[in-house]
């Protein structure tokens, strides 16, 4: 993650509104939630993919076009993935993309459009 921060938790968040339009704050959350049927409940794991509108440079100096982590989730289960913005840097209005995948199969591909607040 460029914030060096990597967060899961094992609770139902709860959804404040539905949209894909978000609002450049800090300590906002945007994302997903999600279940993949299944025949059986299993583990599985997943591919999740952000990418941003333009390149990140975090407080270190390394630059991020896009993350990608593999993370384990259960089929038949309710489960999410959500970005949270923690720092200036990560303050890029445009189109944000997730992608999340099973091996080599897209199971969903979501755009979210982050926009500058008006003062």
């Amino acid at each position: 993650m460029p914030s060096g921060n990597k967060r899961t938790t094992d609770y139902e968040l709860t959804i404040l509104e539905h949209t894909d339009t978000i609002k450049l704050i800090k300590d906002v959350q945007f994302g997903i939630e999600y279940v993949i049927e299944s025949p059986t409940t299993k583990p599985i794991t997943l591919t999740t993919v952000w990418t941003f509108p333009t390149t990140m440079i975090n407080d270190l100096g390394k630059k991020y076009d896009m993350i990608k982590y593999d993370i384990e989730k259960y089929t038949n289960q309710y489960t999410y993935s959500n970005y949270t913005l923690e720092a200036d840097y990560e303050m890029i209005p445009g189109k944000w993309n997730v992608k999340i995948f099973n091996k080599d199969k897209m199971l969903l591909d979501k755009d979210f459009y982050l926009i500058e607040v008006k003062k």
